[in-house]
């Protein structure tokens, strides 16, 4: 047979301590694209938020999706009344 090709895309989980997806991201590989992406899933402020970055940037994913959040939460609180 054909030899497989190798993996394009590498995908990574986070679980919240109960056990639940927290989020999902899918990452080109390193030699799969002259600038590899990740794609990055998980919901905030009860909205569903996809993130794209750099593959560099992966280590800072945990960063990221929190300065996300916050401000997700930020646009969603109601307006304090005068």
């Amino acid at each position: 047979g054909l030899p497989l090709p190798p993996h394009q895309r590498e995908v990574f989980v986070s679980l919240l301590p109960n056990g639940e997806i927290a989020s999902v991201l899918t990452c080109d590989t390193p030699q799969s694209a002259n600038y590899p992406i990740c794609l990055h899933y998980f919901r905030a402020a009860g909205m569903d938020v996809k993130l794209t970055y750099r593959r560099t940037e992966l280590p800072n994913w945990q960063a990221l999706q929190d300065d996300v959040t916050a401000f997700a939460q930020c646009l969603t609180r109601p307006a304090l009344q005068p």
